[in-house]
């Protein structure tokens, strides 16, 4: 199974993500390479003299998506490794907030397993 298929892929939620801010009207400028796993700020954005830095998280799938392991299952259950994953970003965003208080600095998820809805006054 190709896992990057997977629609709560972390490269597809950052699509999904930039696709938003995009018709919102800002003007994606950064973008980590998820194919690549490249580490960083995942969107970076701009509008009216405003700096959006988005971390963006989806959920890990059953097998890895590493070739040397490619269908076989990871060792941390998947609901384990999501908490940690957001855990992470939260601890990632607050730090990032601190090294860029000009900035809005925001946490992206995928819309999975509890809705969430968008607030677009928040920007």
């Amino acid at each position: 199974m190709d896992v990057i298929a997977d629609w709560f892929w972390q490269g597809l939620v950052v699509e999904a993500i930039v696709r938003f801010f995009t018709a919102e009207g800002w003007i994606v400028f950064g973008m980590t390479a998820m194919y690549s796993k490249e580490r960083g700020v995942d969107i970076q954005a701009a509008r009216s003299g405003r700096i959006l830095l988005v971390e963006a998280k989806g959920d890990p799938a059953k097998t890895s998506r590493d070739p040397l392991r490619a269908g076989k299952a990871r060792p941390t259950s998947p609901t384990n490794q999501s908490q940690q994953w957001c855990s992470h970003a939260l601890l990632e965003v607050m730090g990032l907030q601190t090294k860029r208080p000009d900035a809005v600095v925001a946490l992206g998820f995928r819309i999975f397993p509890l809705p969430i809805s968008i607030r677009r006054d928040a920007l």
